[in-house]
């Protein structure tokens, strides 16, 4: 309650707790007027995650005309020139209070939204911070309706408060938490690895040898797997040699129909078939002690 401003109360509004934090919006007006802008608020959500503040499209049109209307019959608010939902100013102190205030109204009382909340600044003017949820039945409060407000959730009473407040507010960007330091464009790390070539070339390095590791365990990895898939038999020769190696010992050579060729085509063969067409080229008969068969008859 520090921030709250003087005399502010907090207004208790029912609050429906399920998925999302709803509740009842039956009206708003522009302050000081008698005129109530009504419609069909749909489910009305309150979410700070959401920017603007989105009212159904015919919602917006009606607010969207009323705040116009209002500037241009008070000197457009201060501004040189007006163009959609935004107004612009010769300097850059806007002058808040020259813009209406709109009244939001629920089932248990009243509350108001201030110019400096649902304006916002863009260069020397300004634009609203409202916006069309087209053709969706539903109301979004967004951060631009809490700003300058305390904003209270009791889950327990199942009930939201609300009361007017002066928030503190960041004009610059904050130090980072810790680091490298942060330029006026954000940029980080630039300025440190300026003139710092070896740390430039260490990490090139690094990145390229890790690289190379992971192409070479890739490499073996997808023999790997294509061997265990496919058999050494479909597998590429050349990527096997490695594994074959690892896991396989060199068996004998298998008989095959050729052996006995070669066992024909061999020396000792050769030499005993030799001594066969010597002992037969004197007669037909074998010889016994180096006489034949015809001599051993006729010597008796």
């Amino acid at each position: 309650t520090s921030y709250h401003l003087p005399g502010a109360t907090v207004l208790w509004v029912p609050l429906h707790v399920g998925s999302e934090y709803s509740l009842s919006l039956q009206g708003m007006s522009l302050d000081g007027s008698e005129d109530e802008l009504l419609g069909d608020f749909g489910t009305t959500i309150v979410d700070s995650g959401t920017t603007y503040t989105y009212l159904p499209d015919p919602l917006y049109v009606k607010l969207h005309s009323a705040i116009v209307s209002f500037c241009d019959s008070h000197d457009r608010c201060g501004a040189t020139s007006s163009t959609g939902a935004c107004w612009q100013h010769r300097k850059k102190g806007v002058p808040y209070d020259n813009y209406p205030t709109v009244r939001f109204r629920f089932e248990s009382g009243t509350m108001l939204w201030k110019p400096r909340a649902y304006l916002y600044r863009k260069d020397t003017g300004v634009c609203l911070g409202i916006a069309s949820n087209g053709g969706t039945k539903q109301t979004v409060l967004g951060a631009t309706w809490m700003i300058n407000t305390n904003v209270i959730f009791d889950i327990d009473q199942k009930r939201l408060g609300v009361a007017e407040a002066s928030c503190p507010e960041f004009t610059q960007r904050p130090p980072p938490p810790g680091g490298l330091p942060v330029d006026s464009d954000g940029k980080r790390l630039r300025q440190s690895l300026e003139g710092s070539p070896l740390l430039f070339i260490v990490v090139v390095l690094f990145v390229l040898a890790a690289s190379f590791g992971i192409v070479v365990l890739a490499k073996h990895l997808r023999a790997a797997e294509e061997f265990m898939q496919n058999g050494m038999s479909q597998t590429h020769p050349h990527r096997l040699k490695p594994i074959q190696e690892l896991f396989f010992e060199e068996e004998e050579p298998e008989m095959t129909d050729r052996a006995p060729l070669e066992l024909m085509a061999s020396t000792e063969f050769k030499d005993l078939q030799a001594e066969r067409e010597k002992a037969t080229s004197c007669d037909t008969a074998p010889r016994f002690g180096g006489l034949g068969l015809a001599d051993w008859k006729d010597g008796g």
